[in-house]
């Protein structure tokens, strides 16, 4: 695959090289240690989720919500399915940055290269929305009290 432009020739001295192994290195440990905690968060949701319903104790002096149990479940699993992704993707780089180093090849430098791409894209797409999300709630927050106050 050709690049439709060549604006820069470089090429990648040793000190790059060796930053990028490690960087390799890295992000194998980091997503290694990324799915033990997306097992550990999952499994979290369901012995949680299991354990608040069959509680059914009294949560501030009543009984517990229908289904609390549930919702709490639910949100681990979400947010262990929304890190799923991004850890894959590290693991992905970790295992193709070595070989395309040791072999100087471009077609697999490219693929992890659009590995760890993605990676940085969806915390950033996360990032926005969980931004939006606070700034949705910081409105509503305000709205509710400059009605409480007026009432």
């Amino acid at each position: 695959m050709e690049p439709a432009h060549n604006l820069f020739h470089f090429s990648m001295d040793e000190t790059a090289a060796t930053y990028l192994a490690q960087t390799g290195k890295w992000s194998r440990f980091l997503s290694i240690i990324g799915f033990i905690f997306i097992g550990l968060m999952a499994l979290g949701g369901f012995f949680g989720a299991a354990i608040m319903q069959s509680m059914g104790s009294a949560y501030a002096g009543e009984a517990m919500p229908a289904g609390m149990g549930i919702a709490f479940g639910l949100i681990y699993l979400v947010i262990a399915a929304l890190y799923l992704y991004p850890t894959l993707a590290l693991y992905r780089f970790s295992k193709l940055i070595r070989p395309a180093l040791n072999n100087q090849d471009q077609q697999l430098f490219t693929e992890a290269m659009r590995h760890l791409r993605n990676v940085f894209k969806f915390m950033g797409v996360l990032t926005l929305v969980v931004l939006g999300i606070y700034a949705l709630i910081l409105v509503f927050a305000l709205i509710g009290a400059a009605l409480g106050a007026m009432g």
